[in-house]
């Protein structure tokens, strides 16, 4: 089934509800909300989904809301992520990122997060600043190993 964005739905797949539809109810008197993320369960002949989640139940979308108002959902924002919790995720975070933001998307899976900041190839890396000695603390140095048998020379 075709989405909003272009891409396509299968059975099985996560999609993402982008529009308030207080008609649309779920077998538990859910309404269908934006940013709601579901597992498509059917795909009918004309262009309904059934979708369900295990908390909200499940509920079958109309083909005119699917091709207006769904997208896949395999990738939220850190705000469309809030309250969700997932086994494994993959953070990709920008530099507009917030401690809050990076925060609740680090959180969210329970195994393992992976993360990594792109920096645009014309954008150049910003330079490291070596910290600022505190008053009354001397300027931090690297750490030599100690030496070793293997390492150490002979006086």
């Amino acid at each position: 089934m075709a989405l909003a964005d272009g891409t396509v739905a299968f059975a099985g797949d996560r999609i993402a509800t982008r529009r308030n539809d207080p008609t649309l109810l779920t077998r538990t008197a859910t309404e269908v909300r934006n940013r709601h993320t579901w597992t498509v369960t059917a795909v009918h002949r004309n262009g309904d989904l059934t979708v369900s989640d295990p908390g909200r139940g499940s509920v079958r979308l109309p083909a005119g809301y699917v091709a207006r108002h769904v997208e896949l959902g395999w990738a939220t924002t850190g705000y469309g992520n809030q309250g969700i919790t997932v086994d494994a995720g993959i953070a990709v975070i920008e530099r507009s990122a917030t401690r809050a933001g990076i925060y609740v998307t680090m959180t969210a899976a329970g195994a393992a997060t992976s993360r990594g900041s792109p920096t645009p190839p014309d954008e150049p890396t910003p330079p490291t600043r070596s910290p600022k000695p505190s008053p009354g603390h001397p300027t931090p140095r690297p750490r030599t190993p100690p030496a070793t048998a293997s390492t150490a020379k002979p006086a």
